[in-house]
Parts: C-alpha cells; sequence; structure tokens
C-alpha cells in the first residue's frame, strides 16, 4: 500500500459492520475514499489532497469561465482538465457567487459575511470567516484625491454603491438599462477611457474595469472623474486577498480547532448572513452536503460530499455530522460549501456521488446541477 493511503487509514475509525469502505490513490497527493453504509443508509465520497506534493494543484474554475455562467463540475472539470473537482459556492441570479472567489491570485467577487476556503500561494489551505477573521477594505481614489468606497465587485449594484466590474463578469456593463447609472470605463493600463451617464452597458476591456454606481454613487464619479485620469483601485483585504491563489465562498462554519462549531440560528452579525428560512432549512433537517477541511497547518485538504434526499439509498446528514466526517480525516477546521442539489463530486471526468435532483428515492437517476464554480484539483502526474 502507498504512503498516502496509509496516512488515511491511520486517521479513520474502526468501521462497524456492514458498513463498506473502498480507498484509491488517484495520483500521488490524492486520495479517494467511498463509504456505504445500508443501514443509516448514508452514502459517501471523500477526497483527501496532500499539498504538500509537488504535482497536485487547486484552482477555482468558473461555470463557463464567466461570474455569470453555470456549468456542471463535470463540464468544468472535463474543460479543464481536472483530475478531481466538487462544487463550491452558493450563487444568484445567472452564476453570480455569492461569497469571496478568487481565480489565479485575483479577485472575482468580494466576501459576504459568510466563512471561505481559500488556499494561499504558498500551497497552504486557509478557512475563514469574513466578520471575524478577514475583512473587506475596498476604494476608489480619484486623481483629485476624494475616495469614495467600493462596495461590491461583479455582483448587483444597490442605490447609493460604487460596484467594480472585470472582464471576469463575462457580458457588458450593467448600462442605463438597469436604472440610471453612471460608469466609468478603464483600460488595462488603470487609464479612464469614457465616463457614461444613462447610457447602455459598455464591453468591459481585457484586464481592465467598469466602476458602476448608482444614486449619489454614481453622482461622485460624474463629479471626481474624468477621461483621462488614473484613478487608484485599492481593493484591500485583511489579510490581504493577494496572499490567496484560490478562494470560494461557503458558510456556514461547522469545525473550528477540532470541534463542531455551531452557526446560531439569527441574523448577522449573531450568526453568518443567511436568511432565517433558509437557515432553518439547512441546519435542522438531513441534507445532500459538500464540505471542506484544513489540518492545522494547512497541508491537508478534505473534500467530502454526502448524498440525500435519497431515503432508501443516502439521506443525508445534518451539519454536526458532516463536522465529524471531516475530523475523522484529519481536519481540525471546516466549512459547508453549497449543497443539496449541488452537491457533486468528479472523478477523471466523471460524477462518483449520486445527485440528488430528479433523483429515484432508490439512488436511481438523478440529473447534474449546473453550477457558479468548483474547487479542480489539478495533477502533472499521469492519470491511470
Amino acid at each position: 500500500m502507498r504512503a498516502a493511503l496509509c496516512a488515511v487509514t491511520l486517521l479513520t475509525a474502526t468501521l462497524p459492520a456492514g458498513i463498506t469502505e473502498t480507498r484509491e490513490e488517484i495520483v500521488p497527493g490524492l486520495t479517494h475514499v467511498h463509504r456505504f453504509d445500508p443501514d443509516a443508509p448514508l452514502n459517501v465520497n471523500v477526497l483527501v489532497v496532500d499539498l504538500t506534493e509537488p504535482a497536485i494543484s487547486v484552482r477555482t474554475e468558473l461555470g463557463q469561465g464567466t461570474v455569470n455562467g453555470v456549468e456542471t463540475v463535470r463540464s468544468m472539470a472535463q474543460r479543464t482538465g481536472a483530475v478531481a473537482a466538487v462544487n463550491g459556492d452558493y450563487w444568484t441570479f445567472g452564476g453570480v457567487p455569492l461569497g469571496l472567489t478568487v481565480v489565479d491570485g485575483e479577485i472575482v467577487t468580494a466576501p459576504k459575511f459568510r466563512t471561505a476556503l481559500g488556499i494561499t500561494r504558498e500551497r497552504r489551505a486557509v478557512i475563514g470567516m469574513w466578520a471575524d477573521d478577514w475583512n473587506w477594505d475596498a476604494t476608489v481614489i480619484a486623481a483629485g484625491g476624494a475616495s469614495r468606497e467600493i462596495m461590491m465587485i461583479n455582483s448587483d449594484c444597490n442605490p447609493g454603491w460604487l460596484t467594480l466590474y472585470s472582464h471576469h463578469w463575462g457580458r457588458p456593463s450593467r448600462g442605463a438599462s438597469v436604472s440610471p447609472e453612471t460608469e466609468a470605463v478603464i483600460d488595462a493600463d488603470g487609464t479612464v477611457t469614457e465616463v457614461r451617464t444613462d447610457l447602455p452597458g459598455v464591453e468591459i476591456p481585457e484586464g481592465g474595469f467598469v466602476l458602476t454606481g448608482r444614486g449619489d454613487s454614481g453622482a461622485w464619479l460624474a463629479a471626481h472623474v474624468r477621461e483621462g485620469d488614473r484613478p487608484v483601485l485599492d481593493l484591500r483585504t485583511d489579510p490581504d486577498w493577494r496572499e490567496l491563489w484560490c478562494a470560494v465562498g461557503g458558510g456556514p462554519r461547522i469545525l473550528r480547532n477540532g470541534a463542531y462549531h455551531e452557526d446560531p440560528m439569527a441574523e448577522f452579525p449573531a450568526g453568518e448572513e443567511f436568511t432565517l428560512d433558509w437557515k432553518d432549512t439547512h441546519y435542522n433537517h438531513r441534507q445532500p452536503r459538500t464540505a471542506a477541511g484544513t489540518n492545522d497547518d494547512g497541508t491537508r485538504l478534505v473534500l467530502v460530499v454526502v448524498d440525500g434526499r435519497q431515503d432508501q439509498f443516502s439521506r443525508g446528514v445534518l451539519r454536526e455530522e458532516m463536522a465529524a466526517l471531516l475530523a475523522e480525516f484529519g481536519a481540525t477546521q471546516g466549512t459547508d460549501l453549497d449543497s443539496g442539489g449541488s452537491s457533486t463530486m468528479v472523478i477523471r471526468g466523471e460524477v462518483v456521488n449520486h445527485v440528488s435532483d430528479q433523483a429515484n428515492a432508490d439512488g436511481t437517476g438523478g440529473v447534474e446541477r449546473p453550477v457558479c464554480n468548483g474547487l479542480m484539483i489539478h495533477s502533472t502526474a499521469s492519470v491511470p
């Protein structure tokens, strides 16, 4: 047996009679564990990723390569050549992720007050909550020195907000077709090429941005930003997002310092930024779930998908049960990712779990759901 498999074996408990389990080293540094408990019933798939293995890398992939695209995890994995993958963040209209997204070291969407998973440029996994461990503090500083807070990036623009759109947006800027807005078009060199008010949307320059303001923020843009200016876009997080190579939002946190962490059934700031109706459904009932965990030094990434809503095959798990699974495979910090019908694990281009959308009670059927993004695991080693 190879060393990677031995390391996992040492971390797993003795299984009760009747439960079957298979283990396979997909490539060096990546182990797949499949467990089935017919009595619960419960179908579990686990990926254990050794981030110290030089051949292994982890990357965030956007659906269809843009913020405004949805795509199945299998399609993303096949398109990018990933050896394994799981679904990532929750999302809203068009496929816009609802939490932090970092792709290849570039921030794509701003963090919400939710837990997120990141991989640093030093190849270490970290989990943090953006009202506790990390903070977002972004501003634009005009040529004359006036500044204004940037509320979001590649997301909605509410009245009074400044929102920044990059080429990851994947379509023209919002423009006046949505509401009266002022937009500053900024090229890849950081120079304002046009200031537009109440005009149709404009293509976002490759490597550049469109800064959009509604209401007071639109008036601020019109007053302080001119064609030819070079405003400073200070997109700051604490710790600095530029330390991250990739990141996906998620939540709630379910494992903290090796123990189950229970996010309160309360609105932000008492709890993570989810609605109470959503919390009731997600927190208090068995669900198909996807979760991610890390060990203390961030060298191990554990990804778990548990099937559900198929009562004769797999009934799903509660948050504390998912936290226990993460801990069993060596994680001390853990978070849920998007779950329910989104929960998907792909290995070698094929879905290995039983997705719940349109599935039968016995685990047959099931249609893979397109999602906003996914965590892709790549390897430079040959794939059997």
